[in-house]
């Protein structure tokens, strides 16, 4: 099992024609039961609405970051050979 804590950033922006685009970022670290960093462990955002998922990998120090997320429903999920896979759920949406 790990501990996986992550931060969300969400950011608007203002594209071609005055539509808004809404990003997100989520970004994180991962550590075992222990305290220890866990480098190298696969980490996956998966957005509900879309089943479209992206990887990234923790670095050295057990960190891992997506910087541009649509907003919606994601369920992120750490897996490293010789743990048990662990998944959070998040919204990523614009606060009021």
């Amino acid at each position: 099992m790990f501990r996986v804590f992550s931060f969300v950033v969400v950011t608007a922006g203002l594209a071609c024609a005055q539509e808004t685009v809404y990003h997100a970022s989520v970004s994180g670290y991962v550590n075992d039961p222990s305290g220890a960093v866990v480098q190298n462990a696969r980490v996956t955002a998966g957005q509900a609405e879309t089943n479209i998922s992206t990887e990234t990998v923790t670095n050295k120090d057990g960190r891992f970051r997506f910087p541009y997320l649509k907003v919606g429903s994601y369920t992120v999920t750490v897996q490293q050979p010789g743990f048990a896979d662990d998944s959070r759920s998040q919204v990523l949406g614009m606060g009021g």
